[in-house]
């Protein structure tokens, strides 16, 4: 007898949809993976979830990360500590038929408050406040605009919260997906050059500049200024290098004329590159 894929359909959603309720817009096949410093105050997180499910979505990442990481901050939601979950860097991994992941950057946000609040909390400087409810320091700073706010010197070091986090599971690590995994290195940290023109994660956004040097964990990229920043914080290559573009196909032609001719290698190698 042939299987009712219709029954099996219905029956797959409303198995997803009673796993979705369990944790609000949050999916109860989601779990955090893997972790990569940025900074002190960015990663880049994986998270994991089941393929069955398909990828999850923008509003079930920011939830999943709030609810995965609440517990585990030093800064609580009355100062409005919450992670910033930056969706323009979310990028899925369909690994295999079994596991999958998405990575995305996270980092702290700036928690501010109207000046005159620092009445109500003791002074510690000319322009220091502590503060004795929640435990934190305060400096009056200057806004762009020129206005200014009270805003909180107490930050949360990032890529350890989320290490916690990720431990605090209890999942055994060949069972998640991993920055490890073969699939995943090249997204874990870019394979970039100088000269190469990159999209990057610095001082709270996403800039672009060309890449000046490149130099084990530090990667310096110029923007309206030079930028030393660690190999993740690179979340695109928007053009590669042309002379090192060059220099390899110059090596391709070579290795596979000797192999077929120069004129079915020219062919190969140019339909290659438009690929």
């Amino acid at each position: 007898m042939k299987p009712n894929i219709t029954t099996a359909s219905v029956a797959a959603q409303q198995l997803r949809a009673k796993l979705t309720a369990l944790k609000g817009s949050a999916r109860a096949d989601m779990y955090l993976a893997d972790v990569l410093p940025v900074s002190a105050s960015t990663a880049k997180v994986l998270i994991g979830y089941s393929p069955a499910f398909g990828a999850p979505t923008h509003e079930q990442v920011v939830s999943f990360v709030a609810a995965s990481t609440a517990r585990h901050m030093q800064v609580r939601d009355a100062l409005s500590g919450s992670l910033l979950v930056q969706l323009g860097t979310l990028t899925d991994h369909p690994v295999s038929t079994v596991k999958a992941g998405v990575s995305v950057l996270v980092n702290a946000s700036k928690i501010t408050a109207p000046v005159d609040e620092s009445k109500n909390m003791i002074a510690v400087g000319g322009t220091m406040f502590m503060d004795k409810e929640f435990g934190a320091n305060w400096e009056i700073r200057t806004q762009a605009d020129g206005s200014k706010v009270l805003e909180c010197t107490r930050t949360e070091n990032v890529p350890q919260l989320l290490e916690t986090a990720v431990a605090s599971q209890g999942l055994i690590s060949g069972s998640r997906v991993s920055f490890a995994d073969p699939e995943l290195q090249a997204c874990a940290s870019l394979q970039v050059e100088v000269g190469d023109f990159v999209e990057f994660w610095a001082d709270g956004g996403v800039r672009r500049g060309d890449v000046t040097a490149v130099n084990g964990d530090k990667v310096t990229v110029q923007d309206d200024r030079p930028w030393n920043v660690n190999p993740s914080a690179v979340t695109n290559i928007l053009r590669k290098n042309t002379k090192a573009v060059n220099e390899d196909k110059k090596h391709k032609l070579a290795v596979f004329s000797a192999i077929w001719g120069k004129d079915f290698a020219g062919k190969f190698v140019n339909l290659e590159a438009q690929l």
